[in-house]
């Protein structure tokens, strides 16, 4: 009969259609969320990687400058041999270039070196050792075993301890969010064993 349908070649229904759209979206859903998650342990991962890092290269940089740590042997006081607040500190050091005063600061996300020598003070050196971090210098004071964030005793402190928190740079997430992942290194505690008593810190 003419305008009939062949037999077997009817269409799908709407509520075929309606249903395996609904799943289509489902599994789309998913498949986003999933790629989400990996997308974001995949950049902590980077980040605690790159803390490990970094803690690496500021321990062994304070390491050294605190090793070669100088006492000044006189009483007039015209150098000091160490002085250091919540932002930055320096100190004497004995190296093979010399007698030096040499600075760690923290300012502006950044960790700067400094070095002034003592033997021609226009010989001076300053590098930025690490950017984007923040954080704060402490020290402990022995004879009431306390911490404190100012320095200005003629001895040495006994311990040096740095707080420090690494700050990334801003990225975007899989749906091109703005972001930025901050992490806090574990302390870091430095010896001063200059001018100490032996055996005692």
């Amino acid at each position: 009969m003419d305008g009939a349908e062949p037999r077997g070649c009817s269409g799908f229904t709407l509520l075929e259609v309606m249903a395996a759209l609904t799943l289509t979206g489902l599994v789309i859903m998913a498949a986003l969320a999933l790629y989400g998650n990996s997308y974001t342990v995949y950049q902590h991962s980077l980040a605690r990687g790159k803390s490990e890092n970094v803690t690496l290269l500021i321990y062994e940089r304070v390491s050294e400058l605190v090793g070669a740590a100088y006492q000044y042997p006189f009483y007039d006081e015209r150098i000091r041999s160490f002085a250091g607040n919540a932002s930055a500190f320096r100190m004497l050091t004995d190296r093979e270039e010399g007698i030096a005063i040499e600075e760690l600061t923290l300012a502006d996300d950044k960790l700067i070196y400094k070095r002034e020598s003592l033997r021609n003070p226009e010989e001076k050196r300053e590098v930025t050792i690490f950017t984007g971090i923040t954080g704060e210098f402490m020290y402990m004071d022995a004879s009431v075993e306390a911490w404190s964030s100012d320095w200005e005793e003629r001895e040495y402190p006994s311990l040096l301890r740095l707080d420090l928190k690494l700050h990334n740079k801003p990225d975007q997430d899989y749906q091109g969010r703005n972001y930025s992942l901050s992490q806090d290194l574990p302390p870091l505690v430095f010896p001063l064993v200059v001018g100490q008593e032996y055996g005692k810190l």
